[in-house]
């Protein structure tokens, strides 16, 4: 059963506002890392993508092209793990606190044990 991470809002007494981040694999964060970044809001992630990229090409020129091309395939696999934790560690950085981790069959499961947990 996938995990999901719960992540509560800075300074909020309302569990609907609750963001859950499913603890997979990102194919889109895998295929298409810049564009995954910017429609996740993850600038700061975004840039350090162009960075390494462009340390690839420079490491490209003097290793050769294929291992650049190696090299390219690993990075895009590691952002495609890591894609929930990045996620995780952007909300963060914004203020967002861990509430705990729910393991349910999908997010809506996992909205709902949340939020029975929080129910009065």
């Amino acid at each position: 059963m996938p995990l999901f991470e719960v992540l509560m809002p800075p300074d909020s007494a309302d569990p609907f506002a609750a963001e859950l981040v499913r603890d997979k694999f990102s194919w889109s964060a895998a295929l298409v890392p810049p564009l995954w970044a910017i429609l996740n809001g993850l600038w700061l992630e975004m840039f350090a993508w162009g960075l390494a990229t462009l340390l690839i090409v420079v490491a490209g020129a003097f290793f050769g092209g294929e291992a650049a091309v190696w090299l390219y395939v690993l990075m895009a696999l590691w952002f495609g793990f890591s894609a929930a934790d990045l996620r995780i560690a952007a909300l963060m950085r914004s203020g967002y606190v861990a509430a705990g981790a729910r393991i349910a069959s999908d997010e809506m499961l996992a909205e709902r044990d949340f939020l029975l947990e929080r129910a009065p």
